[in-house]
Parts: C-alpha cells; structure tokens; sequence
C-alpha cells in the first residue's frame, strides 16, 4: 500500500527544499541559485550572475532584525551564520574607473617638503647633479656639502658620504629665484 504524504510532512519537506535555495538581486535583476556555503562561493555566483558588475563586490541584506529594516553589508566573517537565516542579498560593486580616466589627488606630505634619499650600505664617492623648475628650491641637503651651479641651470654636489639626503620646496612665485 502507498504511503500518503500528511500535510506536516509536505510542509517540510518543502520548507527543506525552499531553504536551499537562494536569491541575488542587483536591484534590477533577480537569480534564484542553490545557497552558497562560504562567502566565496556568493561573491563567485554574484559575479557568474552579473557579469557587468567590476570591482570591489558588496553583499547586503536588510532580512536580519538586528538589520532594521536597512541594507547592511555582510562581512565575510559572519556570512556562515547569516546565510542560514536569510533567503535573499543585494549586490553592490564598488565602480571602477573607465581606462584613460585619472584622478586629481593632492596628497599631503608629512613635513611639508618632497625629500629625496640616496642610501648606500657603505661610504662612497657621490655625484649628484639637481635641476628643479623655477617654483621650486633646493632647501637643504645633509650632510652639508657644497654646492656649484652648473651651466644647464642645475646645481652639483659632490663628496664622500652615506646615507645623503635633499629636501625641496616650493617657492612663492617663480620671480622669488
């Protein structure tokens, strides 16, 4: 005689199949796939899925109570917990920049000069020869060690030392040379 399936037991055996699956979303698209065990794996799918996302991958999901109803970014580190209680995660990518794009970035140097080193692992005869544009000067060098002009409107310094080190720094204006 065949066994008759009770309601109770249909119920979960369909909440069982129902809990291995797993919803992205890039808030256009929607992909139901089987539930990635390791936060890996959801990066990979993530990115099998959306294909058109680039750079730094983010997983988010506003289904945990301590989520308060706000998108909030999954760590790696807490992903084997998660995933078990949530159904579904939102992808974000951090965008990259487009080739031939640059960026104006005015980095702040700590002591206010660019500093060049010359190291060597022991005492040698050095020649350096410096030519700087017209907004910038030289400051100082150490050890002190004379310096000559020379006719491409450089200066020269010689001498036996190690480590040497310069400091240049920008001049008010060009006519301040």
């Amino acid at each position: 005689m065949p066994k008759v399936k009770t309601a109770s037991t249909a119920s979960t055996a369909h909440k069982s199949h129902q809990s291995s699956f797993f919803v992205f979303t890039d808030g256009k698209k929607r992909v139901l796939t089987p539930r990635p065990k390791t936060y890996t794996a959801a990066t990979a799918t993530a990115l099998r899925h959306f294909p058109h996302m680039k750079g730094l991958l983010t997983l988010q999901t506003d289904e945990l109570d301590v989520c308060a109803g706000q998108f909030t970014d999954i760590s790696p580190d807490i992903w084997e917990m998660a995933v078990e209680t949530i159904s579904s995660v939102l992808v974000k990518a951090e965008p990259v920049p487009d080739d031939g794009e640059y960026l104006n970035l005015f980095p702040i140097q700590k002591g206010g000069k660019p500093v060049i080193y010359l190291f060597s692992p022991q005492i040698v005869d050095v020649s350096v020869r410096l030519t700087l544009t017209r907004e910038w000067k030289l400051s100082v060098i150490y050890p002190v060690v004379p310096a000559k002009c020379v006719a491409s409107g450089g200066r020269r310094f010689s001498g036996t030392c190690a480590p040497i080190w310069m400091a240049a720094s920008r001049s008010a204006s060009p006519a301040s040379m």
